[in-house]
């Protein structure tokens, strides 16, 4: 059944591009631009220093875990999926604590929540009340999470954890490590573009859809790609409110978009992608809700 889905899939999306080969052009056209100029120059040094840092300057499990934490609150999709993925496969972390992080961690960065969507798109007054709604879900969900997991298997896990831990020693830097730290990080950085221009064509595809009710296409969008959604619903006619509240909602999640590139970027780590989803979710309606409750305390 799953395999007939995804035959059904491409085939749509190879009808698509037939059907609309102008409109799929200037999409994925828009897609590669905003790769290139925007999102390749912040995050490939970024990409870079982590892998160095990794290996250069090994440290406690506590220790990279809030450093995993912070440059993943700071940089933004998919900076805290990458960083994760990196900590399981190196053996650092294990699947199940990777499983935990990347929820908490892969959030979208303050610069684009205050900067670019609820300054300059929503013109908020306090633009602060979106990140931190957005951020205090994050917290929350993972803190659910924490809860309602089986306490069981947390504890065997802590304790083959502890019982197994081998952390790898500092190593110098050598040409040969350092050009595979570069190809590691051109690879996941052209995977991010691959994703961005396919998800890119999806939206422009959505926004001529003009016969649809303009919440169901705005949310639509925002469901396809965070970018191009909260700036189609910063732009729309909706009570700000609303608009506020969607593109709360819509940056939690990430968007189908980063979605797949979180996909991508936790491959062979053992990390369900079921379970994130499940978590951006619920992260997305806490979000919707703190940023409402946000709204009456700080109007």
């Amino acid at each position: 059944m799953r395999t007939r889905f995804t035959r059904l899939l491409v085939l749509s999306f190879g009808l698509g591009l037939l059907i609309w080969p102008e409109r799929s052009c200037t999409g994925a056209s828009g897609a590669l631009l905003q790769w290139y100029r925007n999102v390749l120059p912040v995050l490939l040094p970024f990409l870079l220093l982590a892998r160095l840092i990794s290996v250069l300057f090994p440290l406690s499990q506590r220790r990279r875990k809030q450093s995993v934490c912070l440059m993943g609150f700071l940089c933004g999709y998919p900076m805290g999926a990458i960083l994760t993925g990196n900590e399981v496969r190196d053996e650092q972390i294990t699947p199940r604590e990777g499983q935990r992080l990347v929820c908490l961690c892969n959030l979208p960065s303050p610069a684009f929540m205050t900067g670019l969507v609820a300054i300059k798109w929503l013109r908020l007054s306090r633009p602060l009340r979106l990140l931190a709604a957005v951020w205090s879900a994050s917290v929350l969900c993972c803190l659910l999470l924490a809860v309602f997991q089986n306490k069981e298997d947390f504890m065997r896990e802590r304790t083959s954890r502890c019982a197994d831990s081998s952390f790898k020693e500092p190593v110098a830097l050598s040409p040969a490590m350092l050009e595979k730290a570069w190809i590691e990080s051109c690879q996941s950085a052209v995977v991010i573009g691959c994703y961005m221009i396919l998800f890119g064509i999806l939206a422009s595809w959505l926004a001529a859809l003009s016969s649809l009710p303009e919440i169901v296409r705005v949310s639509a969008l925002l469901l396809c790609e965070i970018t191009t959604g909260c700036q189609a619903v910063a732009g729309s006619t909706l009570p700000l409110t609303v608009r506020e509240m969607l593109c709360a909602a819509g940056a939690a999640f990430g968007g189908l978009s980063c979605l797949a590139q979180t996909s991508g970027c936790l491959h062979d780590t053992g990390i369900r992608l079921s379970s994130y989803a499940g978590g951006r979710l619920l992260t997305a309606l806490l979000a919707a809700l703190l940023d409402l409750g946000f709204q009456h305390l700080f109007p």
